[in-house]
Order: C-alpha cells, then sequence, then structure tokens
C-alpha cells in the first residue's frame, strides 16, 4: 500500500524518484504512529475513558517528544509497549478515581522532579549535542510548567488531571527503564527521534 502511495506520488511529479525510500519509510512511520493513536482511543472508548484517554494521549507527546525514554527496538516490540502502556494507563485511570486530589497533587510534583533530573535521554540512532540537551531539557520542563497549570485550573474536572497525571507517571518509568538500559553500555546512547515514540 505504501509503495503503492510512493508510486502514484512520483507518476504525479509530487515526489522525485531518489526520493522515494525516504518517502515510503516516512509513511510507514505515520500510519504506524496513526494506528497506534486509533488503538488507544478505542480501547479508551471502550472502557469509557475517552476523555482520560484523549488527554493523557495529548499530554504524554507532549512530555516525551522533548524528555525521550526507554524506546522499543523494533516495531513488535514497539506494539508490545503500547498495549502495555496502554492497558496500565486505563488500570490507572480507574485507580485515581479514589485517590484525592493532595496525593494526586503530591504524586505530580514527584513526576516532575523525576522527569526534570533525568531528561533528555538519549536512546540508540541519533546522537544529541550539548546544545540539544539544553534546549531539550528547557522545552521538556516548560512543558511539564504548561501541564501543571493545567492541573491546578482543573480543580473540577478531575479527568483532565487524571489524564495528565497518567501521562508523566508512565514517562516517570519510561526515564528510569531508559536509564537502567543505558547503563549497560560504556559509552553514551543517543536518543531517537522518530515518530514512532510509544
Amino acid at each position: 500500500m505504501v509503495e503503492r502511495v510512493v508510486k502514484i506520488l512520483i507518476k504525479n511529479n509530487i515526489i522525485h524518484q531518489q526520493d522515494s525510500e525516504l518517502y515510503q519509510y516516512g509513511l510507514t512511520l505515520l500510519i504506524k504512529k496513526i494506528f497506534h493513536i486509533v488503538t488507544i482511543l478505542l480501547l479508551g472508548t471502550i472502557c469509557k475513558k475517552f476523555i482520560c484517554t484523549a488527554v493523557f494521549l495529548v499530554a504524554y507527546a507532549g512530555i516525551r517528544k522533548y524528555a525521550g525514554g526507554y524506546h522499543a527496538k523494533s516495531s513488535k516490540g514497539c506494539y508490545a509497549c503500547t498495549g502495555i502502556v496502554t492497558s496500565f494507563s486505563i488500570l490507572l485511570f480507574y485507580i485515581l478515581e479514589y485517590v484525592e486530589l493532595f496525593v494526586i497533587y503530591i504524586i505530580l510534583g514527584i513526576c516532575a522532579g523525576a522527569i526534570s533530573t533525568f531528561s533528555p535521554q538519549e536512546t540508540s540512532n541519533r546522537p544529541l549535542s550539548r546544545e540539544e540537551l539544553t534546549i531539550y531539557k528547557k522545552k521538556t520542563i516548560k512543558t511539564l510548567i504548561i501541564e501543571g497549570i493545567i492541573c491546578l485550573l482543573s480543580l473540577f474536572f478531575k479527568e483532565i488531571i487524571n489524564g495528565i497525571i497518567c501521562a508523566w507517571v508512565i514517562e516517570t518509568i519510561m526515564l528510569l527503564i531508559g536509564k537502567g538500559s543505558c547503563l549497560l553500555y560504556t559509552s553514551p546512547s543517543p536518543r531517537d527521534q522518530s515518530l514512532s515514540r510509544m
């Protein structure tokens, strides 16, 4: 299917022949990302947690884009990781319904501290310069502040708070797992910026 789309684009002179592999790779990643998002939203809808799930996706994408964290090395591993993260998220949504608001804010504070400390985190596909590390750190903290303010302004909309706290908890876990993986190597591990981050 992807090859057919690329051939049509080449035939209509929209892209060049020499760029076909690049566009094929990009379209494949885009399709995978869309599949992941649709799957997660569908599961959230089935479990009657659509709003929490939608907020989680937005908050998680905003943090993970710059903070990084554990990243599966294969498509199958990525799908498995997505399934585990989604299942854990939905379970966490139900648990958070019985957690007092002040406890939730304490958890948010702990996660914010952990994410700020361990980010940005690299993986094995692309090294980051010192300048990039500084920029990503600042953008991660900026995103945390924005999402934290949203939580403070959403006192009467617990679904929004639950979606954000779930994103922070999972990102914290991903960073800790990623840090543990990096310790297995003697050289610094670079970070992947591809679309498939789940």
